[in-house]
C-alpha cells in the first residue's frame, strides 16, 4: 500500500512538473510577427544602437561615390551639377539623430552607408538625375516611413529568380495569394522609385520561394531551368534565396525605367555606385541585348563579391 502510494504521488510530481515547463516556454515562446508599421514601439540598449566609430569612414565613402553622381538643387530642378567628395563633406553635411530614428522606425539594423547618406543628404537636395532617366528625390530623415502595400512581391521575385521563371511557376500553381503578398519596404524616395527591403522580409520571401524551387514536384524543370540560367546570369551561379549573406542584408530595389529594367543592390553603397554610371547607360545607343549584357556583368560582379564575403 506505501509503495503504490508512493507511485501515485511520483506519477502525480511530474504532471505538474510538465504542465510547470510548459507554461514557461509557453511564456518565452516569441511573440508573433507582425507586419505593421503599428507594431508596438521597442526600446533598444545602448549596445543595440550603432556606434559613431564607423561614422567617417561611411562618410567618406559615400561622399566618394556622390561625387560622380549628378543632382539638381531645389525643386525648380535648377543647374545640373556635381560636387567633389570634400564639398559633400564640409557644405552638405548635417548631424542626425540616429537613435530617434531608429526608435521611430523600430528596427536597430539599418545599413550605415545609409545613415551615412542621409547625414550628408538630409533634405538638403531635391533631385538626383541622370541623362534621359527620371529624376530621384530621396525622402529626409524626417519623412522616411515604412509602406506595406505598394512593392508587389511579383516585382522583387522578377530581381530574384528572373521574370521568365516567374511566370512559368505561376502558371503552374493553382493558388498562388498566400505566396504573393506584397513586400514591406521602406519608403526613401519620392515616387517609391527606390526602397529598402530588410533581413526579416528578405527571410519571409525566401521561406515561401526556396521550398518550391527545391521541391521535386511542385515545379517543372522548365521552371526551375529558367531560374538557375537567372542564377548564373545575375548572381554567379548562386540561388539569393538560399544564402545567408543574402538574407541578412537590407537589400536595395530600384523600379527601373526603360533599357535599365527594375534591379536590386546588396548595399546603398552598391546603389550609389551604379547610379553614377546610368548617364553613360540610358545614352546607348546600341543593341538592347548589349546593354542588358553589360547590366548582368555588373549584377554578377557585385553578388559575388557579397557571397564570397569581401564586401
Amino acid at each position: 500500500m506505501g509503495i503504490s502510494m508512493y507511485l501515485i504521488l511520483l506519477a502525480i510530481s511530474g504532471l505538474i512538473l510538465i504542465t510547470a515547463l510548459r507554461r514557461r516556454e509557453n511564456r518565452n515562446a516569441p511573440a508573433p510577427r507582425v507586419y505593421t508599421s503599428r507594431a508596438p514601439p521597442r526600446r533598444f540598449p545602448p549596445g543595440k544602437l550603432p556606434s559613431r566609430a564607423w561614422n567617417q569612414h561611411d562618410i567618406d565613402e559615400v561622399a566618394e561615390l556622390l561625387s560622380h553622381i549628378k543632382f539638381a538643387h531645389g525643386s525648380s530642378q535648377g543647374r545640373i551639377q556635381k560636387c567633389t567628395q570634400g564639398e559633400w563633406k564640409y557644405h552638405f553635411c548635417l548631424s542626425l539623430n540616429i537613435k530617434s530614428l531608429i526608435e521611430r522606425l523600430n528596427d536597430p539594423s539599418f545599413p550605415r552607408d545609409y545613415f551615412a547618406f542621409l547625414e550628408l543628404n538630409n533634405g538638403n537636395l531635391d533631385f538626383f538625375t541622370y541623362e534621359n532617366g527620371p529624376l530621384l528625390s530621396f525622402r529626409s530623415a524626417a519623412s522616411i516611413r515604412w509602406d506595406e502595400n505598394s512593392l508587389q512581391l511579383q516585382t522583387f521575385m522578377e530581381c530574384l529568380i528572373g521574370k521568365s521563371a516567374l511566370n512559368a511557376a505561376l502558371s503552374e500553381l493553382e493558388y498562388t495569394t498566400p505566396i504573393m503578398q506584397p513586400v514591406r519596404m521602406l519608403s526613401i524616395e519620392g515616387s517609391n522609385r527606390v526602397c529598402l527591403i530588410g533581413p526579416q522580409e528578405c527571410q519571409r520571401v525566401a521561406q515561401l520561394w526556396a521550398p518550391l524551387l527545391a521541391h521535386p514536384n511542385l515545379l517543372s524543370e522548365n521552371v526551375k531551368g529558367k531560374a538557375l540560367h537567372h542564377f548564373n546570369e545575375h548572381f554567379g551561379g548562386v540561388s539569393p534565396l538560399a544564402t545567408k549573406s543574402f538574407l541578412e542584408r537590407w537589400i536595395v530595389l530600384e523600379q527601373g525605367l526603360g533599357k535599365t529594367g527594375t534591379r536590386i543592390f546588396p548595399s546603398f553603397a552598391c546603389y550609389l555606385a551604379e547610379l553614377a554610371k546610368m548617364d553613360e547607360r540610358h545614352a546607348y545607343k546600341g543593341d538592347i541585348r548589349d546593354l542588358e549584357t553589360q547590366i548582368a556583368v555588373s549584377d554578377r560582379h557585385m553578388w559575388t563579391r557579397i557571397f564570397a564575403g569581401q564586401a
